[in-house]
């Protein structure tokens, strides 16, 4: 099948045109699941925070909360039902994460420097001590050990010649009183 010079420039401009598309498609996929990742995020921090501060009130039902306070008794339910809910405390213990993280982040101040290398001076001696204890406790250890596994060995290899003194006179009468298999 030939074709002419004018079919295959026609061809070949069809096909630049399919693949631009394609390349173009390509390109805003990526923008497009950067988006979509982004509106997720904001939607989970957003619920997030409602659950833990609570939604925030509307100014129409603040003014009738408000004014149906003074209305009788058992009227306190309905007002409450308007009030923020949520978790302070969790709240208080995000924002004290948030705080020490950027606390971490940011370089140490020359007080902050200063105290750290009084307390380090004053603790080294500490140090060295507990080191030291650690020491002897770990070869204390090791030596109990040795003998502990020295003492288990005797008391297991005694018991292995006890079995084997008691099942010798065993295997030895049966022997004896044991017949031959008759062969047939």
């Amino acid at each position: 099948m030939a074709q002419t010079a004018d079919e295959l420039v026609a061809d070949i401009a069809h096909t630049r045109e399919d693949m631009s598309a394609t390349l173009d498609a390509i390109g805003e996929r990526p923008k497009q699941m950067v988006d979509s990742g982004r509106r997720r995020l904001g939607q989970w921090i957003q619920s997030a925070r409602q659950g833990i501060m609570g939604a925030p009130d509307t100014e129409g039902q603040a003014g009738q909360d408000t004014a149906r306070v003074g209305d009788g008794v058992g009227e306190e339910s309905a007002v409450m039902a308007g009030q923020p809910q949520g978790n302070p405390l969790a709240a208080g213990i995000i924002v004290f994460g948030v705080g020490l993280l950027v606390g971490s982040l940011l370089p140490p101040t020359k007080v902050e420097q200063k105290g750290l290398s009084a307390i380090a001076d004053k603790a080294e001696p500490a140090i060295d001590a507990a080191k030291q204890a650690a020491s002897e406790l770990g070869h204390g250890l090791q030596e109990s050990t040795e003998q502990a596994a020295g003492q288990l060995r005797d008391v297991l290899t005694d018991a292995g010649q006890e079995v084997v003194d008691l099942t010798r006179p065993s295997t030895s009468q049966t022997a004896e009183t044991a017949e031959p298999p008759v062969t047939g």
